[in-house]
């Protein structure tokens, strides 16, 4: 069975967030892939309680532990991991993924 792609909401809290560029590398743990799960999206205005977010599809190319850097411009702004077995890499569905300027991710 082939993998789709996910759809996720990306929540970001901090000071003039808006209208700037953000992406997301993720690095596979165990292997050390480095690929762009996200790139080429501005993020929006406050929304939900968040000063910024942006809509996005993201494709995981293995399973594994996969480190996701986010980044606003070319600052990293936050991390979070998470782990992709055979199952959630082909059923991944939607989530919400929260970053605070503190670099404090919450999945």
């Amino acid at each position: 069975m082939e993998q789709k792609p996910a759809k996720y909401m990306w929540y970001l809290w901090g000071e003039n967030l808006s209208r700037k560029p953000f992406k997301v590398i993720g690095i596979n743990t165990d292997t050390k892939q480095e690929v762009v799960i996200f790139n080429d999206k501005v993020l929006g205005s406050e929304l939900n309680d968040a000063d910024a977010h942006t809509p996005s599809t993201m494709e995981f190319p293995t399973a594994g532990i996969w480190n996701l850097d986010a980044y606003v411009g070319e600052e990293l702004f936050g991390n979070i991991v998470v782990e992709l077995n055979k199952f959630t890499l082909l059923a991944l569905t939607s989530a919400l993924v929260k970053c605070r300027a503190d670099n404090t991710a919450h999945f």
